[in-house]
């Protein structure tokens, strides 16, 4: 349930998962997006993207730590005698597994993305600045192409 409440805010523009099998699945393509962002989607995109997988990735550890736990509800509705259920060790473990790998990822392609964006900014500024000198240097020569000009006209014999 609470899955699905995450789920709903944070991918409004999607069709909401019905399964946590459908979230993980989203936030997973959010993360393998992130390194796609083109430069000029960076600023725009990237706390979006952010706070949908590190709520996920909080929402995990919490799974992971066995914070939630599975009760089976009797037909009616009354939770099963002994029926809560906490992950095992080994489930445990290969949660913890997933919830590195999944950090892994983000990192690695929130990297990619910046790397991107930053190199694009870069390339920009790189640009600014040679357009800067061209104009610099041009001023500076036709500044000394008229005092040139007038000295030269000072130097001609007048008729």
């Amino acid at each position: 349930m609470l899955i699905l409440l995450f789920a709903s805010s944070s991918f409004s523009q999607e069709k909401a998962p019905t399964t946590t099998f459908e979230y993980t699945d989203q936030v997973s393509r959010k993360i393998d997006e992130l390194k796609e962002l083109r430069p000029e989607e960076y600023i725009q995109k990237v706390n979006s993207y952010r706070d949908v997988i590190e709520k996920y990735i909080d929402h995990k550890k919490r799974v992971c730590t066995g914070e939630f736990s599975t009760i089976i509800l009797s037909s009616q509705g009354t939770p099963v005698e002994g029926s809560r259920i906490h992950l095992n060790n080994e489930e445990r473990e290969l949660c913890f597994r997933e919830l590195k790998a999944l950090q892994i990822n983000f990192v690695n392609n929130m990297y990619v993305a910046r790397r991107k964006f930053l190199d694009s900014m870069h390339e920009k500024r790189i640009e600014e600045l040679s357009k800067a000198r061209e104009e610099a240097l041009g001023s500076i020569n036709a500044t000394f192409a008229k005092k040139q000009l007038r000295a030269t006209s000072k130097d001609l014999p007048r008729n």
